[in-house]
């Protein structure tokens, strides 16, 4: 209820109580380190992470959000450990590979991203997010057409998203579809 209300500190100082009445209840470290994290306190979040994944190593979402604090904190090659983690734990976490394929994009490989975001897209094909990005990467990769047709799947998801409508654009006018560009 605390975070609901943006009282972070409160709700890491009632995560803490609990831990103190309850220390092997993975939950509660995994709880302060989503509070941490949304306070940008990347650091403690990643420490509040790894005592969440000792006590519970099956635990999937503790490695991806581990992974997207180290993210956060720029150590991309500990984040995609971190999302394998995460999807070897659970092969069907959509978010997972999504997040990986971030992470792949941000170190310039394209491809790997982009078989990553068809692969959250396979188990979560309503992921608007992971569209957009697979299109990015696709552009990247100079493929306009895939790319439209990726951001046209999204906007046929999320048709207010101006956001949706400039990469769009973006892929237009590369393909010299000036016309078109200059409608999104």
């Amino acid at each position: 209820a605390r975070m609901r209300k943006n009282d972070f500190d409160g709700a890491i100082a009632d995560y803490g109580k609990a831990i103190e009445i309850e220390p092997e209840n993975f939950e509660n470290y995994f709880n302060r380190g989503v509070v941490r994290s949304a306070k940008g306190d990347d650091e403690s979040a990643i420490a509040d992470f790894t005592k969440a994944i000792e006590l519970a190593p099956q635990f999937a979402v503790a490695y991806n959000n581990r992974g997207n604090a180290r993210r956060a904190r720029g150590d991309v090659e500990g984040a995609i450990a971190d999302y394998n983690k995460a999807v070897e734990t659970n092969p069907r976490y959509a978010e997972a590979y999504y997040n990986r394929g971030i992470a792949l994009q941000s170190k310039e490989d394209p491809e790997s991203a982009i078989r990553d975001y068809s692969t959250a897209l396979e188990l979560a094909p309503q992921f608007t997010d992971a569209l957009v990005n697979r299109g990015q990467a696709k552009q990247t990769k100079h493929d306009l057409a895939g790319a439209i047709a990726d951001y046209n799947a999204a906007l046929q998801l999320k048709s207010d998203d101006a956001s949706i409508y400039f990469a769009r654009a973006t892929a237009l006018q590369a393909k010299k579809d000036f016309p078109g560009a200059l409608a999104d």
